[in-house]
């Protein structure tokens, strides 16, 4: 499993290709828009309670996730509270992200967003449209990253979220298909013209892949 490679070319070569990619995505406007959407969709197979109310305060995955996208998570996983000192380090959780990342393409991006989200599930279920803006962007200096046991969850978690290549391959293939239809129906918010009754029919398609 990933996780447990150190080796040192290994690391610099996730930190290079890392830097490369947050480059290039941040100025793909076009790109950031179907990770949304695929965010959006993950997140109603993993978390459809959770869904319905992120949908009912109007909240979709851009509002959270672009720096995730953005940086790779190198703004949310920078640092993390040493046992000893109590004082923020370095964090090698971001970079084992990063060597996911390297190894396994896009779906270690989404994976970890998954988890985050997971983690903060009970704080935002019914909390209003403030809280849970404020949760998320308080989320690199919250308390949840300020414990050292988040790099331990993560670690512990990630083998187990069901995101696969296939999975993000079909969705890219939707999110085209939506595009020509929001051509065609120009009113039409791309992020609602699926519902979470389908994304259960998604969820069921997807499950053996």
């Amino acid at each position: 499993f990933f996780f447990s490679s150190r080796r040192r070319h290994t690391r610099q070569r996730s930190v290079s290709w890392a830097r490369r990619c947050v480059q290039e995505t941040a100025q793909d406007v076009p790109l950031l828009k179907s990770y949304f959407y695929k965010m959006d969709r993950l997140i109603c197979i993993h978390y459809p309670h959770l869904t319905l109310h992120l949908k009912n305060e109007g909240i979709n995955a851009s509002y959270f996730s672009s720096a995730w996208f953005i940086t790779l998570f190198a703004y949310s996983l920078q640092y993390t509270k040493s046992t000893e000192s109590g004082e923020n380090v370095p964090s090698d959780m971001l970079l084992d992200v990063w060597d996911a990342f390297v190894i396994t393409g896009w779906k270690a991006i989404f994976k970890t967003g998954l988890i985050l989200i997971g983690i903060l599930e009970s704080e935002i279920q019914d909390a209003p449209f403030d809280k849970v803006m404020t949760t998320f962007s308080e989320l690199p200096k919250g308390k949840y990253m300020q414990s050292p046991e988040i790099a331990w969850k993560i670690r512990e978690t990630y083998p187990y979220v069901k995101v696969t290549n296939s999975m993000l391959n079909l969705l890219d293939a939707e999110y085209n298909s939506l595009l020509v239809k929001e051509e065609k129906e120009p009113k039409q918010d791309i992020f609602n013209l699926l519902d979470v009754q389908q994304s259960f029919l998604l969820m069921l398609s997807l499950i053996h892949i």
